[in-house]
């Protein structure tokens, strides 16, 4: 399975390839994975080995990538990241079967002469392929998730049963305090006109305000976009963030922590508030309250579609940019009500 993108789309997968290990254990499952994706599914016993491939593939790392590929034997090769480059990967990888998804755009027709690549280089290198256009899927009401694509592309070759939802691996070794705190994930997804840090940190102060403790969470991009955030809220990082100076502040930043550090606080926090994003799919897989806020402007509803996370817990937020903080503490007061 060819599968180096997001850590969302990543975990996507997991049910499904969990399900091909259930209809035969005696299958040996590789998974083609990104920098971020490799330290989730390396955690997983029904992926049995993992490969480091990172796109995009110039010539030499697509020459390397192939090479790596048909060192092993494999029977069935199948591709769900979208783009020319993968397709390419998987045509040189040596498989016995090969099949990709084709992604239609969610915004406008995809461009003839692209597409048109991507099915050539298909028919070219017996690449059998699934195509769906998820604006019209949409519309009619078909399933566009992007598990249930992934099960439909595999069913074209093996007859894998039902699928089901994936718990977390072995909970991390918690890191004190979190389990207390409501999680706020400052993505720079966030800031965008009209709304900017200062409505971001309003409503950290009222998710505060609701509950008592709050830990902010970041990732390489935060300190471009949250300068005053960083100013006002102390600052942890994976050295101290157990230390019992951070446990008196109702807030704190969790500053770019490692994965190890960042899933443990993810898997223990009360509730998890997040723009659409990888964190969203680390809750999942430990079955945590979360709100996830969509982009207005970039097709919610298919995105929420597409990408729905498999818990109990999901809670979507699709309004203005100027409405998500009333929106977010209206569904936060519904659950403190309920208790």
């Amino acid at each position: 399975m060819i599968r180096n993108d997001r850590l969302g789309d990543m975990i996507m997968m997991f049910p499904v390839l969990q399900a091909l290990k259930a209809y035969d254990p005696t299958i040996r499952i590789l998974v083609v994975c990104s920098d971020i994706n490799l330290r989730v599914a390396g955690q997983y016993d029904f992926i049995d080995e993992t490969l480091l491939i990172n796109r995009p593939l110039d010539a030499q790392s697509l020459k390397k990538g192939a090479e790596q590929l048909q060192a092993f034997d494999i029977e069935y090769a199948f591709n769900c990241t979208p783009g020319l480059s993968n397709k390419r990967l998987l045509a040189k990888s040596g498989a016995k079967h090969k099949a990709s998804m084709i992604y239609h755009s969610r915004y406008k027709k995809a461009h003839c002469f692209s597409k048109m690549a991507e099915r050539l280089l298909c028919w070219m290198s017996d690449i059998k392929t699934h195509e769906v256009d998820r604006v019209r899927s949409f519309a009619k009401g078909d399933n566009i998730h992007q598990t249930t694509m992934a099960h439909q592309l595999i069913q074209k070759f093996i007859p894998i049963g039902p699928f089901a939802r994936v718990a977390g691996p072995k909970q991390p070794e918690v890191v004190r305090d979190c389990a207390e705190r409501v999680l706020i994930h400052a993505s720079a997804r966030w800031i965008k006109t009209p709304y900017q840090e200062s409505h971001f940190i309003e409503l950290i102060e009222r998710v505060t305000a609701l509950y008592g403790k709050t830990i902010i969470t970041t990732d390489s991009d935060s300190k471009k976009h949250f300068l005053k955030m960083y100013q006002k809220f102390p600052v942890a990082s994976n050295h101290n963030i157990g230390d019992d100076a951070f446990c008196q502040y109702p807030i704190f930043i969790a500053d770019t922590l490692d994965f190890v550090n960042w899933q443990a606080v993810v898997s223990a926090a009360r509730k998890v508030i997040t723009i659409e994003c990888g964190v969203l799919h680390i809750a999942e897989l430990y079955n945590r309250e979360t709100i996830v806020v969509y982009h207005t402007d970039n097709r919610p509803e298919l995105m929420s579609a597409e990408y729905y996370p498999w818990t109990d817990y999901f809670t979507p937020i699709i309004c203005p940019r100027l409405e998500i903080n009333d929106r977010v503490m209206q569904e936060l007061k519904k659950t403190v009500a309920l208790n």
